[in-house]
């Protein structure tokens, strides 16, 4: 199933982009959005979500891999986290899609 890339962009046609299911960029946006929604934030599953590690003891890596197991076609590999100069943290993750 595809899904509206966003921000939302429109083709030449002025239809709006669109993000492949199973695409690099698919998984990526779905690890994204996992971890920018809380529990119970979600009327239909308030069990989705990770709390806000902003205030916790937590690592990027250890909110990452929880916020994953929603996400089971993919392995998470690696975890970076850098202070950028506007005060916020900045993540890469790394991951590979299942076969």
């Amino acid at each position: 199933m595809t899904t509206l890339r966003l921000p939302i962009r429109f083709n030449g046609d002025y239809t709006m982009q669109v993000i492949e299911a199973g695409s690099e960029e698919y998984y990526a946006t779905l690890i994204a959005n996992t971890l920018r929604i809380e529990p119970e934030e979600l009327p239909i599953s308030t069990s989705f979500g990770i709390l806000d590690p902003s205030f916790g003891t937590e690592t990027p890596l250890k909110t990452v891999t929880n916020a994953a197991r929603f996400i089971p076609e993919i392995t998470i590999e690696k975890v970076s986290s850098k202070l950028g100069d506007d005060g916020k943290v900045e993540l890469d993750i790394n991951f590979s899609i299942k076969e």
